[in-house]
């Protein structure tokens, strides 16, 4: 299911700069791609990242139902993510 969202994402860059987001992660509101600019903070425990947005909206992303690590999560969500993992337009 993820990579399909990739796939679809990859297709619609032209029209978004896909490197001010996030990769697509599964929250308690569904799958998300989080505009890296909007995030005021984020919280982690051993299980879950709370990602606090600037409109007020908060997202938990569960570690266990997401394919990447706290590490990996947290770095892309700062936004320091390895040259390898950039999406290309």
């Amino acid at each position: 299911m993820m990579g399909e969202i990739r796939t679809q994402l990859k297709n619609i860059s032209g029209r978004l700069n896909m490197s001010e987001f996030t990769e697509p992660y599964k929250t308690d509101g569904g799958v998300s791609c989080i505009r890296r600019d909007s995030i005021a903070a984020f919280t982690t425990t051993k299980d879950e990242i709370t990602v606090h947005l600037r409109s007020g909206t908060i997202f938990t992303i569960t570690l266990d139902e997401n394919e990447a690590n706290i590490e990996n999560i947290t770095a892309d969500l700062a936004g320091i993510i390895a040259e390898d993992d950039t999406v290309t337009e």
